[in-house]
């Protein structure tokens, strides 16, 4: 580190009491400033960027003669490789225009995540999560819990040659392919994060940061590069694989009413791998509120299609906004976060039922909670999250 002396300019008369502790007291701030200007946690430019990870995934490898060459399908179900994080952005006199977020991992000399700066705008399997603000509505301080969802075929080839270059390593030090192959083999990830942040500062000029922060040993992900399995024995004949979703999706349509309420229709499509079965799920709310299970049933095409209707609440604090999901009960399935955001007025009289809402947060934290079960199902919009960390 580069020294630094900071030199006060006085003369050698007697001072009072005071005087002495104001220019000490200076000199005391200013060292203060530049050590925390100069720390590696103040690493931001003009607005200051935090991420914790919550949750990291464990990415399992099956090999294939000689070689690791896919992700298991027993293991990962879901489409998606989930990282769970809580951020914070301090804008300090700026405000926020908008801000993106992407998991990133390193692995035995291999890459993977989005980077940010390019001309091309990132795809959807990156995991890159995103929100932006209107004028009038641009926060100076955002803290919230997001998920990053990559999508599975992305992150495969990251952890194939992560794993085949594991097995390089081994082969250099003399290991058979029976020793290498005959056990589960776990790497360590490191597991970090980058960013672009837009914001307009005091002098109303809008500027974009764009940061990359290594990996942080409390939360990181991993990657299981899975033993040889021995050779499996043909089910009967009679036997029939369990149903499986295997494509679901949710669309939210927002409806208002003449009288100001409004409602949402989720409209939703599951396939199965199977003909004629059934599905079962419920609703789930950013807030956390669940509504009952639902079930339908697929036709010979293996496709169902269905929608239900929810009243929105009223927010008597701005407009009425959240996030839902399908979540399956039997089989298992989710589908992505859908939003929606309207503005409703005060209920008129005969009107539908509505009562008022609290501040809605940007991205969806975990469920836990169910939603109450009125004569028409109401969908509770976001409370605000009330867990924040300081960095």
């Amino acid at each position: 580190m580069n020294s630094r002396t900071i030199t006060f300019d006085c003369d050698h008369k007697q001072q009072s009491r005071r005087s002495k502790a104001s220019i000490a007291g200076f000199a005391l701030a200013a060292s203060l400033a530049w050590v925390f200007s100069h720390s590696p946690n103040a690493g931001a430019k003009d607005v200051d960027v935090y991420l914790w990870y919550t949750k990291a995934p464990t990415i399992y490898v099956e090999a294939q003669q000689g070689a690791y060459a896919a992700l298991s399908a027993e293991k990962h179900g879901s489409p998606y490789i989930a990282f769970e994080a809580d951020i914070d952005i301090l804008g300090g006199q700026d405000r926020i225009r908008e801000w993106n977020f992407a998991p990133n991992m390193k692995a035995l000399g291999q890459s993977w995540g989005w980077s940010f700066g390019t001309s091309r705008p990132p795809e959807q399997g990156w995991g890159v999560v995103r929100q932006s603000y209107g004028f009038g509505d641009r926060p100076k301080t955002v803290r919230q819990k997001i998920v990053m969802l990559a999508s599975r075929d992305f992150v495969k080839q990251f952890a194939v040659d992560a794993c085949n270059a594991n097995v390089a390593s081994l082969r250099n030090q003399g290991k058979s392919n029976h020793e290498i192959f005959g056990s589960d083999r776990v790497i360590n990830v490191q597991t970090g994060h980058r960013s672009q942040v837009t914001y307009t500062n005091i002098a109303d000029n809008d500027k974009s940061q764009v940061q990359e922060a290594p990996g942080t040993p409390q939360k990181q992900a991993a990657i299981v590069c899975m033993k040889t399995n021995p050779q499996r024995v043909p089910p009967p004949q009679n036997y029939e694989a369990p149903v499986t979703v295997t494509q679901s999706s949710l669309t939210i349509i927002e409806k208002a009413s003449a009288n100001g309420a409004c409602k949402v229709i989720l409209s939703g499509v599951v396939q199965t791998n199977l003909a004629n079965r059934e599905v079962k799920f419920r609703y789930e709310h950013s807030a956390g509120n669940k509504s009952e299970v639902k079930s339908v049933n697929t036709d010979h095409s293996k496709t169902a299609f269905f929608s239900h209707e929810y009243d929105v609440p009223n927010n008597a604090h701005g407009t009425e906004t959240g996030f839902i999901r399908m979540v399956g009960t039997a089989p298992a399935f989710e589908t992505q976060w859908k939003s929606y955001a309207m503005s409703c007025v005060n209920k008129a009289p005969g009107g539908l039922q509505s009562a008022g809402g609290g501040a809605a947060p940007k991205m969806p934290p975990q469920a836990t909670r169910a939603l109450t079960q009125p004569a028409t199902p109401t969908v509770t919009p976001p409370r605000a999250p009330e867990r924040a960390k300081t960095p």
